[in-house]
């Protein structure tokens, strides 16, 4: 359930609700989380492929021949192949790790609540809270799908899914008018 409340101080208050499949959707649906010819990975997964299918010849060729230079060769293409790769990997993996934690700790979530008045924004996530002077976030990120609220010490995502259109209207006014950088996208 969505709801706000304004009170005599200018305060706003947004009830919002957790949508599992559209969390999902903000983070997977733009294949970033792909490994093997992801939007970051489809050179070097190129690379590899290609790798492994000239490497049994070459090496096959090498071995016929008695050319120890060349098998050498191709072993150290197959090691750099698969090492770039691995580079080009690892930080998805880790993201995707990371993404995952972060979703499981979204599904135990009882109570999530959006408190911003002209000085300061308030996260109050079941018992603990989070407070942002507008002029600790560094930069926002408004787009058709969330609102996404960047400080030193932490990042607050807020789907529009949560909450209703106009309370989503009128949070991204209140962040443009607060923020210093904001991206709309």
């Amino acid at each position: 359930m969505t709801s706000t409340s304004q009170s005599s101080s200018n305060q706003t208050e947004i009830i919002m609700k957790t949508d599992m499949a559209d969390l999902r959707d903000i983070y997977f649906g733009t294949r970033k989380h792909v490994y093997f010819f992801g939007p970051k990975t489809k050179t070097v997964s190129s690379g590899l492929v290609i790798t492994l299918i000239v490497f049994p010849f070459l090496a096959n060729y090498a071995l016929n021949i008695h050319e120890g230079g060349l098998l050498v060769f191709a072993c150290l293409c197959l090691i750099s192949a698969t090492l770039i790769f691995w580079s080009a990997a690892k930080p998805i993996i880790e993201w995707k790790k990371s993404i995952n934690e972060f979703l499981a700790m979204a599904e135990k979530v009882k109570s999530l609540r959006i408190i911003y008045n002209d000085e300061f924004i308030l996260h109050i996530q079941d018992e603990s809270e989070i407070k942002l002077n507008w002029t600790v976030i560094q930069y926002a990120i408004i787009n058709d799908r969330t609102v996404s609220i960047y400080s030193d010490i932490t990042n607050i995502l807020l789907p529009k899914s949560s909450m209703t259109s106009e309370e989503y209207t009128i949070l991204c006014d209140r962040i443009m008018e607060k923020v210093q950088e904001v991206q709309k996208n």
